[in-house]
Order: C-alpha cells, then structure tokens, then sequence
C-alpha cells in the first residue's frame, strides 16, 4: 500500500518512472495503472546500474525512481557503496523524487547491512518505505513510510481515504 500511496501523490498518467529490469512486478503494476511510462535499467551483481540510470536521465524526463537497494527483489542484489553514492548524487542534481523500498532491512544475518539511501544526504526526495512483515510473518501486514513532514500528511489523507478505519500518525 505505501508504494500504492506514495506513487499516487507523485506520478500523473504520461510520467515516466525508472525501475530495475528485472524489478518487483507489483510496484510496477501500480505505476502502470496510475498511467506512467516504465523506463527499465539493468540489475547487475552491483545492483541497480547508475551509470544506465544517468543515461536515462540524459534521455528522457523522469518523474520517480523506484529502488530496491537492499536485497533488491528478485535478484537479492544488495547496491554497492560505489553506485549508492552515484546514485545520491544523481538525485541531488536531477532533483528527483525517489521511493527506496527496503521491506527486509533487519531481516537477514550474513553482514551488517548498509543504510538506506534515505539516510544520507537528499534534500528530501526519497520516500523511504519498509516492512515489518517479514520480521513478525505473514499475518501481520505492517509497514511504514519516512518522508518530508508534508508529504506524511498528504500520505496519511489518502490512506485514509483509502480505508476509513483510521490510521496513526506522528509528527516530529
């Protein structure tokens, strides 16, 4: 629902949207059925290839990236250091709205994992979403979004909207 959320306060039918190839076919469903056009960049064993990333930037106007940095799905490609701050740095210069979807972060045991995109420096674009499912297991349905204070208030409005059972929101 966050990925549903959050790209529906972003994207309008015409946009583009950046994914990985492969990517997680869900997220993509939801942003072809809020009308964007999927640009497809390749997923190697460094994760998401930034250098294909910057070209398409170059090429074509892009309205949101969508990531998977950490064991990105299907692949379990985790991004390297090098890209994450390419990537960074893209975002920075092209000011672009990202969703970071990190719905495993605690749940593996190999290493320490690397910090989300969403904790370093981005002036506010990236839209940082997880999952507590997989910790507490499939029953319990349990995420959560990090993002600018207005963007949180317009997300708790449409989920809301969504369902009107209610929702708890906190502020800084």
């Amino acid at each position: 629902m966050a990925i549903y959320i959050a790209a529906s306060l972003i994207i309008k039918p015409g946009d583009k949207v950046l994914v990985c190839e492969p990517s997680y076919i869900f997220a993509n469903m939801v942003f072809e059925g809020l009308g964007a056009e999927l640009i497809r960049v390749p997923v190697d064993s460094y994760g998401m290839n930034t250098e294909a990333v910057e070209e398409a930037l170059k090429k074509h106007t892009i309205r949101l990236i969508y990531i998977i940095p950490h064991h990105h799905h299907p692949t379990t490609v985790t991004m390297s250091v090098e890209r994450r701050h390419h990537l960074l740095r893209l975002i920075k210069n092209y000011q672009l709205a990202v969703i970071e979807d990190d719905y495993d972060y605690d749940f593996q045991f190999q290493y320490e994992p690397y910090l989300p995109l969403a904790s370093g420096d981005h002036e506010g674009n990236i839209i940082y979403i997880g999952s507590l499912t997989k910790v507490l297991g499939a029953p319990f349905r349990l995420g959560y979004m990090v993002a600018a204070e207005k963007f949180i208030h317009a997300a708790a409005t449409k989920r809301m909207l969504i369902s009107l059972r209610g929702i708890s929101l906190r502020s800084r």
